[in-house]
């Protein structure tokens, strides 16, 4: 709707939908909408799926936010809806993202799935819990918005044929 306007006038993108606000990387819905969530809420998601703390407890991992320095409340909502303030390993935005592509369910990235033998038996597997974090619809939602920015939007250099 509105949320790129000021003083009843638009600015930037004008008037634009979430989904549209995705596509084109309008930072500044997010912001609006990071505000409208809050911090503790955002947080809560945040660490739901595996941020703010290590996955593999290897070498580097224990650096910033990665073994649980969280962004401070102080830093505006504005840049920790974006993106800023929020330091991140790839483990960890695997995580994220697949939570997304199982819809809505994370499962803590794993290096090895099962030890097999000689014989193809399965000697030991090692299977994360399922956790719930958002509902199949936003998973569905989110999926189908995260492609229109490939297909239809900025991330258009990422488009694999």
């Amino acid at each position: 709707g509105e949320i790129c306007s000021k003083n009843g006038k638009a600015y930037g993108h004008g008037d634009i939908s979430v989904e549209n606000a995705l596509k084109v990387s309008c930072n500044d819905v997010f912001a609006k909408v990071g505000a409208k969530i809050g911090y503790d809420k955002m947080v809560r998601y945040m660490e739901k799926m595996g941020l703010f703390k290590p996955v593999f407890n290897l070498k580097g991992e224990n650096r910033n936010e990665a073994s649980g320095v969280k962004p401070t409340e102080e830093n505006s909502m504005n840049n920790i809806s974006i993106g800023q303030t929020i330091m991140v390993t790839p483990v960890q935005m695997a995580g994220l993202y697949n939570t997304v592509v199982n819809n809505g369910i994370y499962i803590k990235p794993t290096i090895v799935e099962s030890i097999i033998d000689n014989n193809d038996n399965v000697v030991k597997e090692f299977k994360e819990k399922s956790t719930r974090i958002f509902s199949e619809t936003a998973a569905k939602i989110s999926q189908e918005t995260m492609s229109k920015v490939i297909w239809e939007g900025s991330g258009f250099e990422a488009k694999v044929e």
